[in-house]
């Protein structure tokens, strides 16, 4: 592994605070040892690992990856002392995007180019979201796990776009992720055919390697969302000539598969964005492709559908099969009727749009600008009821990412991550625009068309403002997408 050349200035930081470090390292471990709670260990053990690696990035990186992708899910369900074992890596990524921080602070300017814009705006909406805590009507606890909810996931972001990785190590991070997504499959099986006939949440618990409770919740949305995104690499990769088709088919296949024994319907609308944007400048040029493309995608849309929804006929609805009739009319109005995603008042994907709407307006301009506080909705915090979803019946406020942000950072944060957002896809845009042919080429599409898929999640559900996992996935595609162009100079 190729070590990164760091700057003077941070490594005479570094020996003057890693002492201290320690220091104060090997008390909070000693605190937490002795009160035997498994959480603090965790985060004592996530601050240590912090400084161990403070100026080993790559390794840091590797840990968050698998850890937070492939390890802390299984260990965490099957062994129940390791419950809180995201918290380590959630930890670890906030430590590494502190070591970002002071690198940024210390690098040579002339190393590498500009720092795209939606790094900074990234980090402006963190500041925004910390500075929310002071007008929270919840409790200081709501705040503060809000706030580790929202930055848990960026040191990997902010490593990417600020330390110069070799090229062979962010190939290695993507063979990674290939088998990851490969890996999904055998686990997938058993949690259809032994945890979801069992666990309370049903088609939930159908997530492969990734995080899931003991109730059989589970981030199954994050790994919709990650089969997609590495499907459509698979298929830039191979319009580069970089695998051949045969080989092509067989990987998409293979990272599918697991998506055909869950209840992710979104896949309907994303597999069609997928092939759009990875042929969307053939399609520009030539749109009578499109024509007959959306025509043989229907078909196979249709074929395809129709096998999914008989297949999903032998899942359960209070222990009971239902109908492909009855099935398709429930996802019509979870998604775009009113009937409630967790009972008949509760809100779903169209309706948490509208309640937000309906009480926010001029009568309480102040909320409606700035909202009610990071964590006031804390969908994936503890089983207490936030002081907010109290008042408003129990209903899923945060029930996907933007809604989530417009209840508790108002128009003005939620703006401030769109408009990151939508900087990373046009920093996206330009980097493929002047890639050459060939693997960088193929990574720079791949980005490109993981950013539409994520943005799909963003309105999909709360997985990228909530899930560990779908955190550091996003993570790591828009630090990639910084780090292409920082330093793909170089690379040329």
């Amino acid at each position: 592994m190729t070590a990164i050349r760091q700057p003077a200035r941070f490594h005479s930081l570094a020996d003057f605070f890693i002492p201290i470090g320690f220091a104060v390292a090997a008390a909070v471990c000693g605190l937490a040892i002795a009160s035997g709670r498994v959480t603090y260990v965790a985060i004592a053990l996530g601050g240590l690992l912090g400084l161990v690696l403070l100026q080993r990035p790559a390794i840091a990186m590797w840990l968050v990856l698998v850890g937070s992708l492939a390890v802390m899910g299984p260990l965490a369900f099957f062994i129940p002392a390791l419950e809180k074992l995201p918290w380590l890596f959630a930890l670890l990524s906030i430590f590494l995007a502190g070591a970002a921080v002071i690198y940024a602070a210390t690098m040579t300017r002339s190393a590498s180019g500009p720092m795209p814009a939606f790094i900074p705006l990234f980090a402006t909406f963190i500041v925004f979201s910390a500075a929310s805590i002071l007008w929270s009507e919840g409790m200081l606890g709501e705040g503060v796990s809000g706030l580790k909810r929202v930055t848990q996931g960026t040191g990997v972001m902010f490593a990417l776009a600020t330390y110069p990785f070799a090229s062979k190590v962010v190939r290695r991070w993507m063979l990674l992720i290939l088998a990851i997504s490969i890996a999904h499959l055998p686990l997938a099986l058993y949690q259809r055919l032994e945890l979801s006939q069992v666990l309370e949440g049903g088609a939930d618990a159908i997530v492969g390697l990734l995080e899931l409770d003991f109730k059989g919740r589970g981030a199954s949305g994050v790994l919709a969302l990650m089969q997609m995104l590495v499907a459509g690499g698979i298929l830039a990769f191979a319009r580069e000539s970089l695998l051949k088709w045969p080989v092509a088919v067989l990987l998409i296949a293979l990272v599918l598969a697991p998506l055909l024994f869950s209840e992710t319907n979104v896949i309907f609308i994303v597999m069609p964005l997928v092939v759009i944007a990875v042929y969307a400048d053939l399609i520009r040029k030539r749109p009578i492709l499109l024509v007959f493309g959306l025509g043989a995608f229907a078909a196979a849309f249709i074929a395809l559908g129709s096998l999914y929804l008989v297949w999903q006929q032998t899942a359960w609805v209070g222990g009971q099969q239902i109908s492909m009739e009855k099935r398709l009319e429930n996802i019509i109005a979870y998604n775009f009727g009113e009937a409630g995603y967790n009972n008949q008042g509760d809100l779903n994907r169209k309706t948490v749009f509208t309640y937000w709407a309906n009480n926010h307006g001029l009568q309480n301009p102040d909320e409606w600008a700035f909202g009610h506080g990071i964590g006031s909705t804390n969908l994936f915090g503890d089983d207490s009821m936030p002081v907010l979803a109290v008042r408003h019946g129990g209903k899923s406020l945060g029930l996907s990412t933007v809604p989530q942000y417009l209840w508790e950072i108002g128009i003005v944060g939620t703006g401030l991550f769109l408009l990151a957002w939508w900087n990373a896809f046009t920093t996206g845009l330009r980097n493929l625009r002047r890639s050459a042919p060939g693997f960088w080429r193929a990574l720079d599409r791949s980005l490109l068309t993981a950013i539409v898929v994520l943005g799909v999640g963003l309105v999909y559900n709360a997985s990228l403002s909530g899930i560990l996992s779908g955190q550091v996935l996003a993570g790591l595609v828009l630090g990639l997408i910084a780090w292409r162009a920082r330093f793909a100079q170089a690379e040329r």
